[in-house]
């Protein structure tokens, strides 16, 4: 039987995932899922609506920039997509809390 510990910090986790796709999607950012319940959520920016001019294929550009800022986040092809090195994917974790295991 798992500890009142252990139940705490897998729904803590939960909720925080939750939040991220919320919030995510508050901001017009779409969602392949629509939601996560993971330490990842996967977002297609063809189908973003709140994008700043971003669509089908700049995955790979998003990609550069976050990674010049420090931020570290993965692209990846997304349903519609004609080629894995013009992504319109990201992957977006909270991988620090999934490590903490908050």
């Amino acid at each position: 039987m798992p500890s009142l510990t252990e139940q705490h910090s897998k729904r803590t986790s939960g909720v925080i995932y939750g939040a991220f796709g919320e919030a995510l999607s508050s901001y017009g950012i779409c969602l392949v899922s629509g939601g996560t319940d993971v330490h990842f959520v996967l977002v297609d920016l063809a189908r973003s609506s709140g994008k700043p001019g971003l669509g089908r294929g700049d995955g790979a550009r998003v990609h550069l920039a976050a990674d010049l800022a420090g931020i570290t986040l993965n692209k990846n092809t997304a349903v519609g997509d004609k080629s894995a090195q013009q992504p319109s994917g990201l992957r977006l974790g909270t991988w620090k809390v999934r490590l903490t295991s908050m």
